[in-house]
Formats: C-alpha cells, structure tokens, sequence
C-alpha cells in the first residue's frame, strides 16, 4: 500500500512537470463521415511521452489528472494546442476535444474555450467538445458531442 502511493506521488509529481516540459502531445483519430465515405474531422487525444517511462497510457495518467485537479490545465493546454492545429487543416475539417467533468467542477470552460478560439482563429462551428466521464457504465467512457457554436 505505502508502495502505491509512493508510485501515485511520483507519478503526480512528474505530471506536474510534465505540463511546462513539453512532455504533452496530441495525438488525432480520424473521424468519418459514413454519408459520404469521408473524413469529417479528427478527435484530439492527448498523450504523456515520459522522459524515462516513454509514453504513459491515458488509463494511467488521467484520472490521477481527474482527481487531482491537473485536469483543468491538461484540458485548457489541449483545447489551444488543438485549436491552433485545426486552423491551419482545411476549413472543411472539425476538431473534437474532451473535456472532463472535473473541468466544469474546476475550471472556467466556457472562458478556456472562449481563449483558445480567439488564440487560434479558429471559427467555433469547427470546434466540437465531447464531454467524457469515466465513472459511467462502470468505468467506460460515455462522451456527448457538441459544438462549441452551440448553447
């Protein structure tokens, strides 16, 4: 048990850290459009490249993000980084980012997306934020789409 926690201490430690050394990168799944056979957008998937773990799963890092509030610095640095890749793809392609519901417990989304939009240029119909919670159907994700244009 002490074992744990030391692990989940360092691994909070070194996750602090990772927000100012650069060890954050998005990743992006293609998202289809099944009426016309293309892709409609991409969804944006953060990722930890660890400099001495390599890259640490999501089921690892997020929910220690989750629980102890990093997660509301991990979602704003991930909806600009985002935004600001999205603008410079074709006009025709969105970008989808999870937000988690810590974000909204402890953070100011509508503020985080109202920067990131303004930062990038990029025009809100373009934006769509899925909000994610891992404590649905035991521990699954259950995302909701919408798009940042909408109330």
């Amino acid at each position: 048990m002490d074992q744990r926690m030391q692990t989940r201490c360092t691994l909070e430690r070194d996750l602090r850290s990772a927000l100012h050394s650069s060890e954050l990168e998005l990743y992006y799944r293609p998202q289809l459009n099944l009426e016309g056979d293309e892709i409609s957008g991409f969804e944006a998937l953060v990722r930890w490249n660890h400099p001495e773990r390599g890259l640490v799963p999501p089921a690892d890092f997020i929910p220690l993000a989750e629980d102890t509030g990093l997660i509301v610095q991990i979602g704003e640095w991930t909806l600009r980084q985002a935004c600001a890749e999205a603008s410079k793809w074709p006009k025709c392609l969105k970008v989808a980012v999870n937000l988690s519901p810590a974000q909204f417990r402890f953070g100011n989304v509508r503020y985080a997306v109202i920067r990131a939009l303004g930062a990038s240029q990029l025009v809100p119909q373009r934006l769509e934020l899925e909000v994610t919670d891992r404590h649905l159907r035991g521990g699954h994700r259950d995302g909701r789409a919408a798009r940042a244009g909408e109330t």
